[in-house]
């Protein structure tokens, strides 16, 4: 397995990703809850793609994972009473996190996440912070299990998906 910046050649198969995961979680009670075309929109990861903060595991030539590092937060954040006290530019966001349900309980998302965490280390970074959508009972589980400290369930304004209530987790750094 390897993590790397994705690249503009990769847009069709990290789309795939969030489409295969859309499509197996549509109208269930798990899962992240986004829509096709809103978000994750092909507009945002091309941007991020563009901007160098979205993140792809290869794994069996080809890619299986993706992730958005950055620190542009959703309004509320600011409302949240999180553990560490950090500055803007000491905080890194991860964003739309995803493993394609064929490569789930395969070790892909801990070897993503673990990699995303030792890159953080190596910067002037405080924390890693990210929000799951509160129904997410698997996310919430293994971001916990892999040592985030969950701090607060807010309601977040997502644009076209409207205000959603989401539990906030943090990773100090």
């Amino acid at each position: 397995m390897e993590l790397r910046l994705a690249k503009k050649e990769d847009f069709e198969d990290v789309k795939a990703i969030y489409d295969d995961i859309m499509d197996n979680s549509f109208g269930s009670d798990v899962g992240p809850s986004w829509v096709k075309g809103v978000y994750p929109s092909d507009e945002y990861l091309r941007e991020k793609i563009e901007l160098n903060q979205l993140c792809v595991v290869e794994y069996e030539n080809r890619i299986v994972s993706s992730l958005v590092f950055d620190n542009l937060v959703s309004v509320g954040y600011d409302t949240v009473n999180w553990k560490v006290d950090a500055s803007e530019d000491e905080v890194c966001i991860i964003h739309a996190f995803a493993t394609s349900t064929a490569c789930q309980g395969r070790g892909v998302s801990k070897f993503m996440l673990n990699e995303a965490i030792k890159h953080a280390l190596k910067t002037d970074l405080k924390v890693i912070r990210l929000n799951i959508i509160s129904h997410n009972m698997p996310a919430k589980k293994f971001f916990e299990r892999e040592g985030f400290d969950y701090i607060d369930t807010v309601d977040l304004e997502y644009g076209e998906l409207g205000t959603l209530e989401f539990c906030m987790y943090e990773y100090e750094l």
